[in-house]
């Protein structure tokens, strides 16, 4: 919906499934996976005027524009704040005990070799300059509200739209949230 608004503005479009996500091939991922993605796709269609990422995609472009994804504004929808927080969500939604969430989170911090709570979006919003577009849902059942509070509180140049009742997904298909971030891309 989002994207069909922005080509009747005349806007071209790139859309994409993250690495293991819809229509994409792979059964895991892991952020390294997504930010390459999103380099690659700049370096083939790029530059851009503008980047809508959706729950872990925005974490992610936080991520890409704090590092070297330039763009001239960032949109967030649902965006987590911590990525320990994604695992333990994940391995919450799967039934396994928070152990395990704990024991991934080990894994990742020795395969990056660092913390990988660094590349929290809260922590890494504090390198990002442009005008940025958090929207999150009060009734957000997969990433609380509270994310995107923390998120905008280290954000530069940040805006906060906090909807109520559209949850994680309908959010995205909402007539006055696809036209408020229209209007945030063409001001």
């Amino acid at each position: 919906m989002i994207a069909d608004k922005l080509l009747e503005k005349g806007y071209m479009v790139i859309s994409f499934d993250g690495p293991a996500h819809g229509k994409s091939s792979g059964k895991t991922t892991a952020m390294p996976e997504f930010l390459e993605t999103i380099n690659q796709i700049d370096k083939k269609h790029g530059p851009f005027e503008a980047a809508i990422g959706h729950s872990f995609g925005g974490m992610c472009l936080y991520n890409s524009v704090a590092t070297d994804f330039k763009i001239k504004k960032l949109i967030t929808v649902g965006a987590p704040d911590k990525v320990s927080d994604v695992i333990l969500n994940f391995t919450k939604n799967l039934a396994l005990k928070p152990v395990i969430a704990h024991k991934m989170k080990y894994l990742f911090d020795k395969k990056w070799e660092r913390d990988i709570d660094t590349h929290s979006s809260n922590i890494v919003a504090k390198n990002i300059l442009i005008p940025t577009l958090v929207v999150h849902d009060a009734n957000d059942g997969d990433v609380p509200v509270s994310s995107a509070i923390h998120i905008r509180q280290n954000l530069q140049r940040g805006t906060l739209l906090i909807t109520k009742g559209l949850g994680h997904t309908k959010i995205l298909r909402n007539q006055k949230v696809t036209s408020d971030i229209v209007n945030f891309i063409i001001q």
